[in-house]
C-alpha cells in the first residue's frame, strides 16, 4: 500500500553536500576581511550588510540597536 505525503513542500530544505573520497565533508574556503583595503563608511555598510548580523529582542544592548534592526512582522 502506498502512502501519499498530502503536506507541501518545506521552504528550508537540507543542502546537499558533497563528499570528497574519503567520505569527508567539503567545507567552503574562508577567506578574512582585509582590512587594508576597506577606505569608505560605503565598504564598511557593504561588508556589515552580507554579514548576517542581527540581534535579538533579549540581547543586553537590544535597545540601543533597535532603530537599526529590520522588523518581519
Amino acid at each position: 500500500m502506498a502512502v501519499i505525503n498530502k503536506q507541501p513542500p518545506k521552504k528550508n530544505r537540507s543542502k546537499i553536500i558533497e563528499l570528497d573520497s574519503n567520505n569527508q565533508i567539503a567545507q567552503a574556503k574562508w577567506y578574512p576581511i582585509d582590512w587594508d583595503k576597506v577606505t569608505t563608511i560605503k565598504d564598511l555598510k557593504v561588508i556589515m550588510a552580507n554579514m548576517g548580523l542581527g540581534c535579538s529582542e533579549d540581547a543586553p544592548a537590544y535597545v540601543q540597536l533597535e532603530k537599526y534592526l529590520r522588523k518581519n512582522d
